[in-house]
């Protein structure tokens, strides 16, 4: 009796020695994400926000072998969707496609009692960079900024933008003050009737990014006065620059990418990170946003969530300065 005792408890502690192969055999969905996952885009569907954040969602889906929902939220300029996100459980599976207006620039025109781009939001990653253009109707009879600035002296100018507060519309307050003309804004409710009225001539110019403006300036209906970037644009290689054109050197452009709610775990926000990375650098993915005139622009949780805080700050100087209200 003893020795088959003995035996037995040196057989437990045997077992307990030798690998455990079904133990660690967990099902590999268990980990995150084990269901599907929701994009909310803050805007109606159809705009670039919903093109960009559709395409890159397919690849992610095929990715984590899980569907990836896109669901759009549009409203207050990006705000009912930020705050639909802001407001959902910090898991991972409801996340935020936001760009420059709706994280950066809101906070400062919309009312404080809904989400803040900084303090309820976990950045994810940026995904693309959108430069900017500054194009003018042909009957404007304007073909640069030099032309602008003569044509400025003879009498007041007005300008679109596809809403007050929107990048179009600050971009344009800051150029204005950077080559010293006067100009008039006049505030549409989103970029589709603004670029309309553009090119049936009613608005003399506006500014808008340069996937909007590009198929317009190469069927000659509208003219590129100045690409608002660093350098040019491999879209629109004729839109020189506001360096280029004898001016000291200007550049606004505009990001788009993934936020979750403030409270996600770091370890589900470097999973993201990292899945959104993969479905963004696929050679299809990266060659399909570059052909739309995207700027691919991946990036660390750290190194988004700096560009936001930036951003944050740096259009609340122009908004202050300028004296813009929220409507």
């Amino acid at each position: 009796m003893r020795l088959r005792i003995a035996l037995h408890v040196a057989a437990s502690a045997l077992a307990l020695l030798l690998p455990q192969p079904q133990a660690a055999a967990q099902p590999a969905r268990d980990a995150f994400p084990s269901r599907p996952l929701r994009v909310v885009v803050p805007y109606a569907a159809g705009g670039s926000a919903t093109v960009v954040a559709r395409f890159v969602a397919a690849r992610l889906a095929e990715n984590v072998g899980k569907p990836v929902i896109v669901d759009n939220r549009g409203g207050g300029n990006g705000k009912i969707g930020a705050d639909v996100v802001a407001k959902a459980a910090p898991d991972g599976y409801t996340i935020l496609f936001g760009e420059t207006g709706s994280m950066a620039i809101n906070v400062w025109l919309m009312d404080r009692t809904g989400s803040h781009p900084v303090k309820d939001f976990a950045a994810l990653g940026q995904v693309v960079t959108l430069e900017n253009v500054l194009v003018s109707h042909p009957s404007f009879a304007v073909k640069s900024l030099r032309e602008l600035v003569a044509k400025g002296a003879s009498g007041p100018m007005i300008y679109g933008s596809s809403g007050n507060g929107t990048v179009g519309h600050l971009a344009m307050e800051l150029l204005t003050t950077h080559i010293n003309i006067k100009v008039t804004h006049v505030a549409y409710k989103g970029g589709a009737p603004a670029i309309a009225d553009l090119l049936g001539g009613q608005i003399p110019m506006l500014v808008v990014t340069v996937p909007t403006a590009a198929p317009h300036v190469l069927s000659g209906r509208i003219i590129a006065l100045a690409a608002l970037s660093q350098k040019r644009t491999a879209i629109l290689p004729n839109a020189p620059t506001v360096a280029e054109q004898g001016f000291p050197p200007f550049s606004v452009s505009q990001w788009y990418g993934f936020f979750a709610p403030a409270a996600t775990p770091k370890n589900i926000v470097e999973v993201l990170n990292a899945e959104i990375r993969k479905a963004v650098h696929a050679p299809e993915v990266t060659k399909g946003l570059i052909a739309a005139g995207n700027d691919v622009a991946t990036s660390s949780p750290e190194a988004f969530a700096k560009t936001v805080r930036d951003d944050v700050e740096r259009w609340r100087v122009v908004i202050r300065d300028a004296g813009i209200q929220a409507n």
